[in-house]
């Protein structure tokens, strides 16, 4: 058995889409959803996994968090802060044998969160367009990315699947294929 412990409900479902893509199905059962970032460090949150692994039922763990950005989150924001604070976390609960972690983030700027990881694999063609809506739009918040863009992109190219193949998903999609090739070979 294994876990995609992600943070909401947008991850979970672009995770599985991007499991089917990969021909991986019907994993939806897999996921714990956090709900928030700040829920990734509450001990707490992990009595029942500890539990699950210290009696060898789960076998391997899948942490995927946002990087976010530093200068909105001094203490987890970042790319470098959060992979720190999220292995010491791992470390200190013992599970650093059964897990591995991805930052989802913008690989240009080492910062962002799935919306802008979905941005960057857009053609420039693509980014131009969303950003000159944005630009236009009455958006009351037009600088929160994270509520709008993938939505734009859904609206604007629903007959368009996101560009899985674009080497900004390589990282992602290696470490689901690990984690599901880890359970094959433990079964």
């Amino acid at each position: 058995m294994v876990r995609i412990i992600c943070e909401g409900k947008t991850d979970k479902k672009f995770i599985l889409g991007l499991l089917s893509h990969i021909g991986i199905e019907d994993k939806a059962g897999d996921f714990e959803i956090m709900g928030c970032k700040n829920n990734f460090f509450v001990i707490q949150k992990y009595k029942m996994i500890t539990q699950l692994v210290d009696s060898d039922q789960l076998k391997r763990l899948l942490f995927v968090l946002d990087a976010d950005y530093e200068e909105n989150d001094s203490r987890y924001g970042g790319y470098e802060l959060c992979h720190q604070e999220i292995n010491q976390l791992i470390d200190k609960l013992g599970l650093s044998s059964v897990s591995d972690v991805i930052i989802i983030r913008d690989y240009k700027t080492n910062s962002g969160y799935l919306e802008s990881l979905i941005f960057s694999t857009l053609s420039e063609e693509q980014k131009s367009c969303i950003t000159h809506f944005l630009d236009c739009s009455n958006f009351m918040s037009k600088e929160n990315h994270k509520s709008i863009i993938n939505q734009i992109y859904k609206m604007g190219y629903p007959n368009e699947p996101y560009n899985y193949e674009h080497p900004n998903f390589n990282e992602l999609k290696d470490k689901l294929q690990k984690l599901y090739r880890t359970e094959q070979d433990t079964q």
